[in-house]
């Protein structure tokens, strides 16, 4: 891979080369240029580009603030793409264990449509039911009779415009499409949630990501750096120092919300439930001297996560204080997925390095021992109150 030394020999090429499935975006320097190019990978610091065909690393430093958070907009936007001759499939593994059998009600029933799909690339759960992303952009829906719920229809999973991110959370599903527009999906009434008022505010722009616990707080990231508030209550409507900044990433929780700054400093705001509304002062130090910058955050209920640019996890929040130590660091850190809240074992992380492996963090019994090797690598997992939904690939050699 090519190292340029300085972004305006970058910024003279004209021609592009698609890289497998990305599109291709305007990328700004830091003294105004800008080109095409198409977004391959975000690693620390350096964002690669491809450019006539040749991965390119270019320093984060270079680029323009907006252009700096569109780089991890789009590192965040999808799970790790498979291998085009890869088939995929979910499976669904006890977080008990085998001396826990599981019921249908925890995840262990796939309509056959789902059992038997192959191009399974991402999905989310909640509880006892999920959602199942495509890679032909539409969604397949399961578990909801277990609670009662109506799943949305099909123009809403993906038969009328292409899927990007879907998320099952409660009684709200919520939708980003390809075209940067979002829908929601209220189960409990079929029928769908109006956000009309909210989603006016992003007229004109695209949404690159999405987070949700439900009506009361969902955000919506745009790809440049502008975050938007969905919901509809007060106590999480955006503090002005998130409302001016420009965002790369961050996550809406039932008590709190949580945003990054395109400088890596972290916002919390909401409900001060068990501290997690206030960070970790060694987190808080990090940042503030800038030693280290915030990467990706996650929330569930009143617990809260961050892995930085170094590849330390710091946890706060409800039972967190035993899950790591200031030392635990995850090379390549990327993903958090968060899940399996609930009043007898709290809340449970999961952290992906760059290799694709995942590591668990919760309060016992949130996890059977055995469970993290039983996952190991995967481009994608969500986990309700007795099951993980683990997606599974096989490479077609």
């Amino acid at each position: 891979m090519k190292l340029y030394p300085i972004l305006p020999i970058l910024l003279t090429a004209a021609t592009l080369v698609l890289a497998q499935t990305t599109e291709t975006q305007t990328w700004t320097s830091s003294d105004g240029r800008g080109i095409q190019a198409t977004f391959k990978e975000l690693t620390g610091d350096s964002v690669t580009l491809v450019i006539n065909g040749a991965p390119t690393a270019v320093p984060l430093a270079r680029l323009s603030p907006e252009s700096q958070a569109q780089a991890r907009a789009l590192a965040q936007k999808a799970p790790a793409t498979a291998n085009p001759q890869a088939q995929s499939r979910l499976e669904i593994v006890p977080r008990f264990g085998k001396k826990a059998p599981l019921t249908p009600r925890a995840l262990g029933t796939l309509p056959e449509a789902l059992a038997s799909a192959a191009n399974v690339i991402d999905l989310s759960v909640h509880e006892h039911h999920g959602i199942a992303l495509l890679s032909d952009g539409t969604a397949i829906p399961w578990g909801y009779e277990f609670s009662n719920l109506t799943p949305a229809p099909a123009e809403m999973l993906g038969a009328g415009k292409k899927l990007r991110q879907v998320i099952a959370k409660g009684g709200e599903d919520w939708f980003l499409y390809e075209d940067g527009t979002v829908d929601a999906w209220e189960a409990p009434f079929n029928r769908k949630l109006r956000i009309e008022a909210a989603t006016a505010s992003l007229q004109g722009m695209k949404v690159v990501k999405i987070s949700a616990s439900g009506r009361i707080n969902a955000l919506a990231l745009t790809d440049g750096g502008r975050l938007v508030y969905l919901g509809q209550e007060p106590v999480f409507k955006l503090p002005p120092a998130v409302e001016s900044a420009t965002i790369t990433d961050m996550a809406a929780g039932t008590d709190v919300s949580l945003a990054i700054t395109v400088e890596g400093r972290v916002h919390v705001w909401g409900k001060d439930n068990n501290g997690c509304r206030d960070l970790p002062k060694a987190l808080a130090a990090l940042l503030d001297a800038g030693k280290d910058k915030a990467l990706h955050v996650a929330t569930e209920g009143d617990t809260c996560a961050a892995v930085l640019g170094s590849g330390r996890v710091f946890f706060w929040g409800n039972g967190t204080k035993d899950w790591n130590s200031l030392d635990d660091r995850i090379p390549g850190a990327g993903r958090i997925v968060s899940f399996c809240y609930h009043s007898y074992d709290g809340a449970a992380m999961a952290v992906q390095d760059k290799q694709g492996k995942w590591r668990l963090y919760g309060r016992k019994p949130a996890f059977s021992d055995d469970l993290q090797r039983t996952i190991g690598t995967a481009p994608a997992l969500g986990g309700g109150f007795e099951a993980i939904a683990v997606l599974r690939v096989k490479e077609d050699r």
